[in-house]
């Protein structure tokens, strides 16, 4: 049958549909992953660092997606203080 189409054969063998289940199976395991490496971290990391830490490849904006759909967002712990010190005898505008 590979000879028909001129199409390889693992392309004539897939049914409509039969990627789905491999992709889901493949997002519960980098689900698995991203959970251990956000939990690591403090809840700290967003997905640019857990992609970068995994080191997988793909795409950060699927490591996002899962994590939104997760319900996991990075905790801002810290906010670095300005080079004066806040003592320039400014105000805030608004």
């Amino acid at each position: 049958m590979p000879g028909i189409t001129g199409a390889p054969e693992q392309v004539l063998c897939l049914a409509p549909g039969a990627g789905v289940a491999a992709r889901a199976r493949e997002d519960a395991r980098l689900l698995t992953l991203i959970r251990e490496v956000f939990v690591a971290s403090g809840d700290t990391y967003g997905s640019p660092w857990i992609h970068r830490e995994l080191g997988e490849t793909g795409s950060v904006h699927r490591v996002a997606r899962l994590m939104r759909q997760a319900g996991l967002r990075a905790q801002i712990v810290g906010v670095a203080g300005s080079a004066t010190g806040g003592r320039h005898g400014l105000r805030p505008i608004g």
